[in-house]
């Protein structure tokens, strides 16, 4: 089994935001890491905007998808 090109999608400055699209990107069937200073709960990031942000990174070969799907945003 191949391993994804995992590419950096998009960064948001605290995690709640990057809840939301983590949400649409998961349900749509897209793998989803994060990056970010303690992402996860109760860390920096939760709670406000930190200065490096959550970035959210996707198979490469997602990434078209992940596009259309969170274009409106």
């Amino acid at each position: 089994m191949n391993q994804p090109d995992w590419v950096e999608f998009r960064n948001y400055s605290a995690q709640y935001e990057a809840d939301l699209a983590i949400g649409v990107l998961k349900e749509a069937g897209i793998p989803v890491m994060t990056r970010g200073p303690l992402t996860g709960a109760f860390g920096p990031s939760f709670a406000g905007p930190t200065i490096q942000g959550v970035t959210i990174l996707i198979p490469a070969d997602c990434l078209d998808e992940a596009r259309e799907l969170l274009a409106e945003e």
